[in-house]
């Protein structure tokens, strides 16, 4: 199966306001955006929840994919938790400050179990993940990424061939 997920980081203020919207856009913004990267073991959850059964990707494509492009500069955000911490703490948040982060992903029971796990992963680094799960049509239609009323919305695509456009 081709297939990719990504979370979309929602930075409009206009419709929602959060911590984490706000902190999105503060001066800290990348830093913490850098530190949900480095605070998500993706080796973990690729072994454990995919049972070994998924591509770890640095685009939108999957990596065997036609088309899929890894220029040799772009930033890798292997698990560091240390590096993850250090950003957080930078940016004012510690184990007794947690900056709080509502997740909004599909239903089904392997995207629970890696809510799951990335919500105890980032607790380590001072993010306090809540996550709620809708039916994939009314989180399309009803909450969908043009809507805002979210911090960070899951989503992810097959493809039904092995044409890169059937997934961007």
């Amino acid at each position: 199966e081709l297939s990719t997920g990504y979370w979309e980081f929602n930075f409009n203020d206009d419709i929602r306001t959060s911590p984490a919207v706000t902190a999105f856009q503060g001066e800290f913004g990348k830093d913490i955006r850098a530190a949900i990267n480095y605070g998500i073991n993706d080796a973990w959850l690729i072994e454990e929840i995919s049972n070994g059964m998924a591509i770890e990707s640095h685009s939108p494509l999957p990596p065997n994919m036609w088309g899929a492009l890894y220029p040799p500069d772009i930033t890798d955000y292997s698990y560091d938790l240390e590096k993850a911490q250090d950003l957080m703490e930078g940016a004012g948040y510690s184990a007794t400050n947690m900056l709080p982060l509502e997740l909004v992903l599909s239903e089904g029971d392997t995207a629970k179990a890696s809510a799951e796990a990335v919500q105890l992963q980032l607790a380590d680094c001072y993010i306090d993940m809540d996550f709620t799960q809708y039916d994939f049509w009314d989180m399309i239609t009803e909450i969908g990424p043009d809507r805002s009323e979210w911090d960070v919305f899951s989503i992810g695509w097959i493809g039904d061939n092995g044409n890169p456009e059937s997934i961007v």
